[in-house]
């Protein structure tokens, strides 16, 4: 099932829909485009956990108040970009995201708000240095990811490799 088929019956079901707050789609592998999504403005939570077909996520940005984003297993996810629009991002979840790689997450220290980082067994991401100017950022876990240049120690930055 594609995106339309998802998607289009949560989006077309009235106003609740706008309003949701945590919102699980894990394992939707037929979400590719993640568009009608960024109608959601009272989105708080978002689990695309294992939806493979997602290659971007910019449409998110729109999201105002989501604080959790978990891309966990999107194996296609090639680009976070557009997430620094998302003000309150606090969470992201990128654990497992074999195509993404350093381009793809070159926009993650304009994410004001981003405290927890999940890096984990991405492999084509091996430069973190610009996240030391993550101001916000508290924990960055690298485990089992391709970092070889380490993001520069700063005091109240948490970063596992182990």
């Amino acid at each position: 099932r594609g995106s339309r088929e998802v998607l289009g019956p949560l989006l077309s079901s009235g106003r609740a829909a706008f309003h949701l707050q945590p919102l699980g789609l894990r394992r939707q592998k037929g979400i590719a485009d993640v568009s009608p999504l960024g109608r959601l403005r009272s989105l708080q939570t978002l689990d695309l956990s294992v939806c493979t077909s997602i290659q971007g996520v910019r449409p998110l940005g729109d999201c105002a108040l989501l604080r959790t984003l978990i891309l966990t297993g999107c194996t296609r996810l090639r680009t976070v970009d557009g997430l620094e629009r998302a003000a309150a991002l606090a969470t992201l979840y990128l654990t497992g995201c074999a195509s993404l790689h350093n381009d793809g997450v070159a926009m993650l220290p304009d994410c004001a708000s981003l405290t927890h980082l999940h890096l984990n067994k991405c492999r084509g991401v091996t430069d973190v240095s610009r996240l030391g100017h993550c101001a916000s950022l508290r924990v960055l876990n690298l485990r089992g990811s391709g970092a070889a240049v380490v993001a520069p120690g700063r005091d109240g930055l948490q970063v596992i490799f182990t």
